[in-house]
């Protein structure tokens, strides 16, 4: 199956990057892939999720599967379950403390049918917008 992983260094301790990383209303002022994310972090909650594609915005369903607190951030969308088996992608951001800050891994594995077609001409696209990512949520913890 097709995936992305990226990471970063971060000089900011695991339990700040969590704190910008957690606070999905700021998403819009920092996140330029997620534009803006409505929902709250637990188990099985729903997220809704704005994603710019091209020049439109698409607001992607999910279900938060794990939300530990400076340690583990992981969503899978599309909520239905339907769709989720013809295509879905589990988003995760995974912390670890180091001895300058944190380390962020921050990827997403796509399943089913359709991700093999769907996919794999859009990786290096989707790892390019991941990298802004992690570079943005840099610089907004390290700005706090």
């Amino acid at each position: 199956m097709p995936s992305i992983q990226t990471s970063i260094d971060i000089e900011a301790t695991p339990e700040r990057v969590w704190s910008v990383l957690a606070d999905l209303s700021a998403y819009g002022r920092w996140n330029p892939v997620f534009t803006e994310a409505r929902g709250w972090l637990a188990v099985g909650a729903p997220l809704d999720l704005s994603v710019l594609v091209g020049t439109k915005t698409r607001v992607i369903g999910a279900r938060v599967l794990s939300a530990i607190p400076s340690e583990e951030l992981r969503w899978r969308g599309p909520r239905s379950r339907l769709l989720g088996r013809v295509f879905s992608g589990e988003h995760y951001f995974l912390l670890t403390k180091t001895s300058e800050g944190c380390h962020l891994v921050h990827g997403e594995i796509f399943k089913g049918a359709a991700s093999l077609l769907l996919i794999p001409p859009l990786l290096r696209q989707l790892e390019r917008a991941y990298v802004a990512l992690n570079v943005s949520l840099k610089k907004a913890s390290e700005s706090l």
